[in-house]
């Protein structure tokens, strides 16, 4: 609605022309409770969509958490891993000692058998 301008600011204003004004600005006047409302619609509608200081504490608690589970696994797992080359290690040791052992008794049996077969008289088959 279209409230019309008096020509004259003398000119006394008719109850239609106050009645115009009221509806006029109830209809295109902000309240206090307008506002309100529009800010608690506002609350409402962005509280869902932003995170919160505190939203955003417990989203950096629950990672911390979650993160703090996985470092733990990943440490298990690599002492297991640690664990298991030091045996391999200490085992792959132990068995090139018996591999030399074994070579150095073999050499001894060779010249043992070698000069045997030598003073009685026998040709040494060779190896």
């Amino acid at each position: 609605m279209k409230i019309k301008t008096q020509k004259n600011p003398d000119d006394l204003v008719t109850i239609k022309e106050w009645v115009e004004l009221v509806e006029f600005i109830g209809e295109n006047v902000t309240t206090k409770d307008d506002l309100q409302n529009l800010k608690t619609e506002l609350v409402d509608k962005f509280e869902n969509v932003f995170a919160t200081k505190e939203d955003m504490r417990q989203m950096m608690e629950k990672s911390e958490e979650k993160t703090g589970k996985i470092r733990d696994d990943v440490l298990s797992a690599k002492d297991e891993i640690l664990h298991e080359v030091k045996a391999m290690r200490e085992e792959q040791i132990m068995h090139a000692g018996l591999h030399k052992i074994i070579t150095d008794e073999s050499e001894t049996l060779k010249k043992r058998v070698t000069n045997v077969e030598y003073r009685i008289g026998i040709e040494p088959v060779a190896a």
